[in-house]
């Protein structure tokens, strides 16, 4: 490998929306977004869409809410990504969830994540390097739902590893406004 790695690659932790508990008997997997968590995720998207955060490949755990959070963000990319729903996501712990970023290409500039707590939380704790005060004691102390944290490195994607990203932006759906919610 070469030992200038030039190329600064955006990464971005997105746990999904709020979910829904109305219906006890239904198994987790399957649990839906309820009303907030649906409001939470379109504020998400309109947030990553108006920044250009745009995505060139997204893994998401196969649970019914993630996908869900996936279903308001990817409207709004008007660009070529791909998506992989991936097992490992949805109960995996920062390793888990570190091993399927590091199979990702050299060629792809931009990633992100869609995922549970309390991997996402461990995730963002373990690749964290650096990034604004207030955000990074943000992140260490909480990940809530519809949580967005953005990260760069300037590492390929197979050498992400502890204290390699820097946090760029940590965003919650209460501090956007929205005119539709």
């Amino acid at each position: 490998m070469d030992d200038h790695f030039d190329v600064m690659t955006k990464l971005l932790l997105l746990r999904h929306g709020k979910s829904s508990w109305q219906r006890p008997f239904i198994n987790d997997i399957d649990r839906p977004l309820n009303r907030r968590g649906h409001c939470a995720s379109k504020k998400i998207a309109k947030y990553i869409y108006e920044l250009g955060f745009l995505p060139d490949f997204i893994l998401c755990s196969p649970a019914r809410r993630t996908r869900e959070t996936l279903g308001h963000v990817t409207p709004a990319f008007a660009h070529e990504y791909r998506i992989l729903l991936e097992p490992k996501l949805y109960s995996g712990g920062a390793i888990e969830l570190l091993d399927c970023l590091l199979s990702i290409g050299d060629g792809c500039n931009s990633a992100m994540l869609i995922g549970h707590n309390p991997g996402i939380s461990e995730l963002s704790n373990l690749i964290l390097n650096t990034g604004p005060r207030d955000q990074v004691h943000s992140i260490k102390r909480k990940f809530p739902t519809g949580g967005l944290a953005v990260f760069n490195f300037n590492v390929p994607w197979s050498d992400l590893g502890p204290a390699s990203a820097d946090l760029q932006q940590f965003v919650l759906p209460k501090s956007l406004k929205s005119n539709d919610s």
